[in-house]
């Protein structure tokens, strides 16, 4: 008798709705097509990069679809990105490619149109058309038969797993999906238990992105020094990276002021490839009453530091790795910033 195969979705959730989904989706027997860690940072090989263009080309041929950079990344064996869906995928069913719906209103497989699942599935079977292709093998498995997802519900849980993407290929060593790993990773685990923590909220996030537009107004208490300071009011250092190759010095920026008592967010947003998303970026932080210090992690040009000098109030502190083709001139481009 044929085993039928146990669903891993939640029962009676309606995945067509808007909200923020954590994805994580595994190659097939967690086989090494994507490329290798080096340094702590993820080189993409020909079919990584493939997985990289079908990610951000959903949100091209989905309106309802919403994918950021410092929301996705790619691993050797596995991807995590977060999708967001901002809108009914019923709306406009053509735009769900390789796949058309049924009268009944579901895909040939009982996937409703514009829902995570659609999503997903078209991605997947996007990225392994075109991988077998290059490598001569139709009809190869390229991922495993599912995929894991968790509804985002709250902002805590959400800036985990931005941190936890965005610091992937770093922790690597420490990765469940690395049969080489030297241990676990205690970022894993926060993100889980934050995430198991919102499980029972009523919804999850809505369409609008919760950061990115419109800033957290809750107040929460904490005392310093004798006095009373809301977390409205309590300062916040977004440290702004031009490329997710700039991760290890902007994490030792964080942790220095961890060690003073500064909260901080880690974000990526290139001032050349993804400027209006930085733009967007910027004004939700301006919109945010909270005091600010922005510091820049950029090399090269460092336009970054530039555009968000020239978008912001708050001060701006370029603070560009150091490399042995600039050196201090590096620092002297950051002084001269528009102010």
């Amino acid at each position: 008798m044929k085993r039928r195969r146990k669903s891993i979705r939640l029962k009676e959730y309606d995945y067509t709705q808007p909200g923020a989904y954590f994805v994580t989706i595994c190659t097939y027997r967690r086989a090494h097509l994507f490329g290798q860690v080096v340094d702590g940072e993820m080189r993409l090989n020909a079919f990584g990069k493939i997985v990289w263009e079908e990610w951000f080309r959903t949100a091209q041929v989905r309106p309802y679809v919403e994918l950021f950079e410092n929301e996705f990344v790619v691993m050797p064996n596995h991807i995590h990105g977060i999708i967001w869906i901002v809108g009914d995928g019923n709306v406009n069913v053509g735009a769900q490619r390789r796949c058309a719906p049924t009268p009944r209103g579901v895909t040939p497989n009982n996937v409703a149109p514009g829902s995570l699942g659609a999503i997903v599935r078209a991605f997947k079977s996007a990225v392994t058309r075109r991988i077998n292709t290059l490598r001569g093998t139709p009809g190869a498995p390229v991922w495993q038969r599912n995929y894991w997802e968790h509804v985002i519900r709250t902002e805590r849980a959400l800036n985990a797993i931005r941190r936890y993407i965005i610091e992937n290929p770093a922790r690597w060593h420490l990765d469940r999906y690395n049969p080489a790993a030297t241990g676990t990773d205690p970022l894993a685990r926060e993100s889980w238990h934050l995430m198991r923590q919102a499980f029972h909220s009523s919804r999850p996030l809505g369409r609008i992105r919760e950061r990115d537009r419109q800033p957290s107004r809750k107040h929460h208490s904490h005392t310093t020094g004798g006095a009373t300071m809301t977390q409205e009011h309590k300062p916040l250092v977004p440290i702004i990276m031009g490329s997710q190759a700039d991760l290890p010095h902007a994490q030792r920026i964080a942790e220095a002021l961890a060690a003073l008592g500064i909260e901080s967010e880690l974000r990526v947003a290139s001032a050349h490839k993804h400027p209006q998303y930085l733009l967007e970026m910027l004004a939700a932080y301006e919109a945010d009453p909270r005091p600010k210090v922005y510091i820049t992690v950029a090399g090269r040009s460092n336009a970054l530091s530039g555009l968000v000098d020239a978008q912001v109030r708050a001060p701006v502190i370029a603070c560009p790795p150091l490399s042995g083709t600039f050196g201090p001139w590096d620092l002297f481009s950051s002084v001269r910033m528009p102010s």
